[in-house]
């Protein structure tokens, strides 16, 4: 283990951050009549799907550097074949829809974690520049790749993976604020010249290059707040992103398609309905930590693999 690694506070923030959106804004859109519509606009044009993306990239590239080849591919992978089959589960218990790589962004990610450990270590030992021009060079290609091609499915492998390679890349430069800033400033004044084009669902280039510096000066934003009383509840939510995400899919999206409520709500009973509900996700990652039955499930799991 490199003796050198140490969490980042920031990233777990910035990935509360995203868990906190996402489940605010899903639930809002499922419930508020008034919500749906008026939010579409910013879903389109901002999204929190990037960050996580970029996130995974970026995380990936610090459990390398603290664990060392060998328990770093061995980590990764058990990490792949878990998210996607919690992802496969989420798809079958809510919608019973076969293709899960292309509808539930957790097995993406689990299938592009695979890609992702292999280029990590096919280029551990190249410099440090060669590393970042590397990746970045995989992000666009991955990019070029889905337009040329305009592969479907909202998380195809290929779409997300060019979020993931840009992420190693950020990674890559943590240690350099300037490089980051600059970055995150030109990929923002690009994608805004070319504001009307950027479209989610129609996955173009101004998209991928205005969220990727989106999620650049957010990352930088949460490491300025570390020392804030947010960065505790942030950072808690990031580090249990995973449970957050899994659990309001399956308890609020399966109640959806059970009672067919569809923006059926007002603003002040959709807002307080989520509001309840991520309290109750709180109090359930809290109730089943305390239990240590998980933890002593997952504990076992991982041991008999790594």
């Amino acid at each position: 283990m490199n003796g050198n690694w140490k969490r980042l506070l920031y990233v777990d923030m910035a990935r509360g951050f995203a868990v906190i959106w996402m489940i605010s804004l899903q639930l809002l859109q499922m419930f508020s009549k008034d919500f749906r519509y008026g939010s579409v606009y910013w879903l389109v044009k901002i999204n929190w799907l990037p960050i996580f993306f970029i996130i995974v990239g970026f995380s990936l590239k610090l459990m390398l550097d603290k664990y060392g080849a060998l328990t770093f591919a061995k980590r990764s992978m058990f990490r792949a074949v878990l998210l996607i089959g919690l992802g496969g589960f989420l798809v079958l218990w809510v919608s019973f829809e076969p293709d899960i790589i292309n509808n539930e962004v957790v097995s993406s990610i689990g299938i592009n974690i695979i890609f992702l450990t292999v280029a990590l270590l096919l280029f551990k030992a190249l410099s440090q520049t060669a590393k970042v021009l590397c990746f970045l060079g995989l992000a666009f290609v991955m990019v070029l790749l889905q337009n040329y091609m305009q592969i479907p499915g909202h998380f195809n492998p290929v779409w997300c993976l060019s979020f993931m390679f840009f992420g190693v890349a950020l990674a890559l430069c943590r240690n350099s604020r300037r490089v980051q800033s600059l970055i995150g400033l030109i990929f923002l004044v690009i994608g805004s010249i070319f504001w009307d084009t950027i479209n989610i669902y129609q996955r173009t280039w101004s998209f991928w290059i205005f969220n990727c510096g989106f999620v650049v000066v957010l990352l930088i934003l949460m490491s300025m707040l570390e020392r804030t009383v947010a960065a505790k509840f942030l950072s808690y939510m990031g580090r249990h992103s995973l449970f957050f995400y899994f659990f309001h899919f399956a308890i609020f999206r399966k109640i959806l398609l059970l009672t067919d409520s569809l923006s059926t709500f007002d603003w002040i009973p959709s807002i307080l309905f989520t509001l309840f509900s991520i309290i109750s996700l709180i109090l359930l990652e809290k109730i089943v930590s305390r239990t240590h039955v998980v933890p002593r499930l997952m504990g076992k799991i991982f041991k008999s693999k790594v």
